[in-house]
């Protein structure tokens, strides 16, 4: 597992492929790959019931490799969904 300190980098990491969805109020996220080392998490933008305002949530961090879904519930509509990871 990476330090707390590490860098979070939302963008595509080489050996490594996600695929993320919505169901409902739920952002969902899985990442495959051979770079085990590093973590990933699901980051969901969401909208308030109101449509007022955003907010993102994130979901738990998850090690790469692994059968683990990192998800959210936002508790409102799911505009967009990154994962982010931990290098």
């Amino acid at each position: 597992m990476a330090p707390a300190n590490a860098a979070v980098v939302t963008a595509d990491v080489p050996g490594i492929a996600c695929d993320h969805w919505v169901s409902g109020t739920k952002a969902s996220a899985v990442c495959r790959g051979t770079a085990r080392e590093e973590t990933y998490r699901v980051k969901a933008v969401c909208i308030a019931g109101n449509n007022t305002y955003t907010f993102v949530k994130y979901g738990p961090w998850k090690g790469v490799g692994l059968p683990d879904v990192s998800t959210v519930d936002c508790g409102a509509r799911v505009l967009s969904v990154t994962v982010q990871f931990r290098v």
